[in-house]
């Protein structure tokens, strides 16, 4: 078997497979065959070989490609009945638009907000229940806050509890990531509110730890969401110095999740100074402070404590 996830150079037998396998879809693309299920999904794959290799230019082709094959079909919903194939394009059109800085070329919100409402009973997050500085955010922003915040809720519940079915799960993670970067995609003009503009790149950043690549714990790079979510931190810092919970969690989240070496000794610095002006002493007590904003235990726990450990609580 090719072992696609190596970093080392790729074998002749992996570009013997890419070479066959482009081979056959184009044998269907002349075939009645052009638009199966079966064409689009060996397409899909191609674009996320693609995008293991880190060819951003031929991953860019073929998504092209896979968008003509789709508007011929009359467009992304046509292919709800295949939820599985569905939900595969939406996740490589998101990591593409991550690393591009681009609109999605797909649009697909099948948020099941039936189920989650039902889940959640009274425990349903409203507008005013968000954290003061988020509630004069245009609507958009502020609906997709309390709908990540409920996600959070639903997946920081006991395993006893009513929980998503995996097919709920991916659809509302596809939503929210779409709705977000519909609202303001990378390389659109930030905001002119620097809270705003920093929230809205956080959320993103936050959302990117759902994004572990083929099951593994693996987070992959996204350096323009980087950069942004940076300056933008840097620009509330001195705009808003009266929201230091909500920069110590934008820059805790931006550490465990984008922010590269530089970056994350950048953003220590950054929390020392705010922990320190908080009285932050203690990775419980810095959990305490960011406790009103989204976060998912199971997956961000560790890795916040282990930096804060490492890097801030080590001065403390």
């Amino acid at each position: 078997m090719v072992n696609f996830m190596a970093k080392q150079d790729e074998s002749q037998a992996a570009l013997s497979h890419l070479s066959q396998t482009c081979q056959l879809v184009n044998q269907k693309l002349s075939s009645p065959q052009a638009l199966s299920d079966i064409t689009v999904a060996v397409v899909v794959c191609i674009c996320i070989y693609e995008q293991l290799r880190g060819d951003t230019q031929k991953r860019r082709l073929h998504m092209d490609g896979l968008r003509r094959m789709i508007e011929l079909r009359g467009g992304i919903g046509e292919l709800q009945q295949n939820n599985a194939l569905l939900q595969k394009i939406c996740r490589s059109d998101i990591t593409l638009a991550l690393h591009e800085g681009s609109p999605t070329r797909f649009f697909w919100d099948g948020m099941p907000r039936l189920a989650i409402d039902s889940a959640l009973g009274n425990a349903k997050t409203r507008t005013e229940d968000l954290p003061k500085a988020f509630r004069d955010f245009p609507s958009g922003l502020s609906q997709l806050i309390v709908d990540v915040t409920d996600l959070s809720h639903l997946l920081n519940r006991s395993p006893a509890g009513p929980r998503l079915e995996p097919y709920a799960f991916q659809a509302t993670m596809i939503s929210l990531f779409n709705r977000l970067i519909q609202f303001r995609f990378l390389k659109s003009q930030p905001a002119t509110d620097a809270m705003e503009d920093a929230v809205h790149l956080g959320l993103m950043a936050f959302m990117t730890t759902l994004l572990l690549f083929f099951g593994r714990r693996q987070q992959l790079p996204y350096e323009l969401l980087s950069k942004r979510l940076i300056t933008s931190l840097q620009k509330i810092r001195d705009s808003c110095p009266d929201e230091l919970p909500v920069a110590l969690w934008l820059l805790i989240v931006g550490s465990i999740s984008v922010f590269d070496q530089v970056g994350k000794a950048w953003s220590a610095e950054e929390i020392k100074t705010i922990a320190r002006d908080m009285a932050v002493e203690s990775w419980d007590s810095l959990r305490g402070a960011i406790g009103r904003f989204p976060w998912i235990r199971a997956l961000h726990d560790q890795r916040a404590r282990i930096f804060w450990e490492s890097t801030v609580g080590s001065d403390s």
